[in-house]
């Protein structure tokens, strides 16, 4: 039997703990509440849901060639990092949510769809609103309103 002086065995300790890093303050049980609004925009008429006024300057702004804007939909997920949720979209299969990790004061959160195919990570500031333009839909398009905070 070979016996390793306890010096050498507790250094390589050590550096293994230095090596991996302090584990992430509470993200064991951290849940992330992430909100998604599905937007249908089109060129039809020129109305704004009224669900949607907060919105109606950067909708106008951002999506200037769409003159109409509809809430398809309003989904609340509360979600653990790491663990992902699934919206259904319609005329779209779905969306699935992830949010990844906290880090540096922005939440990372993954969204992906398969058909169409689209597959990306955001950063938010907790609270703070993204829209993001999706696929076409009949008579217009997909445009996709993420917000994330902590929810613990």
């Amino acid at each position: 039997m070979m016996v390793r002086p306890i010096g050498r065995v507790l250094a390589v300790m050590a550096l293994l703990a230095a090596a991996l890093g302090p584990a992430p303050a509470d993200a064991a049980g951290k849940k992330i509440k992430v909100e998604v609004q599905v937007i249908k925009a089109s060129r039809a008429g020129d109305q704004i849901d009224p669900e949607l006024k907060d919105l109606a300057k950067q909708l106008a702004k951002l999506f200037a060639q769409y003159s109409s804007y509809e809430l398809i939909k309003t989904a609340e997920l509360d979600l653990p990092l790491g663990k992902a949720g699934t919206v259904d979209i319609p005329e779209v299969k779905s969306l699935t949510v992830t949010p990844r990790e906290e880090r540096k004061g922005k939440i990372v959160v993954g969204l992906k769809m398969t058909d169409p195919k689209f597959s990306t990570d955001v950063r938010l500031k907790p609270g703070a609103r993204l829209l993001v333009g999706g696929p076409k839909l009949s008579g217009g398009v997909l445009i996709l309103a993420i917000t994330a905070r902590t929810s613990n």
